[in-house]
């Protein structure tokens, strides 16, 4: 992939800008291995890296803990389509005729 010649100031609007890193061979390879051990791909290291000098690691969610987000996630979107719904006015005539009132702030 080539970088074009024009010049950062006159490029579009981007939110990312390419720069350029030159590492020795033995350097290189350090960081590669640096950044498989905590997890991260090499620009993701070396960017937190370069700006404060230390690195976050990534958060690892247990699997049991990642099955119970992803149910958390799908009730959160249920729950975020229903509040639409009403707000929208669509499913007010459904609650009625239950009986259910809404509360509106």
């Amino acid at each position: 992939m080539s970088q074009s010649k024009i010049p950062v100031a006159q490029r579009p609007n981007s939110r990312v800008l390419p720069l350029t890193a030159k590492f020795s061979l033995a350097e290189a390879e350090r960081v590669r291995a640096d950044a498989s051990i905590n997890g991260l791909p090499v620009s993701a290291y070396l960017r937190p890296k370069a700006l404060t000098g230390t690195i976050r690691l990534p958060t690892v969610i247990s699997p049991i803990c990642q099955q119970q987000w992803h149910h958390l996630s799908r009730l959160g979107t249920n729950l975020n389509r229903l509040v639409y719904l009403l707000n929208s006015g669509v499913i007010g005539t459904e609650l009625a005729d239950l009986g259910l009132t809404v509360e509106t702030s």
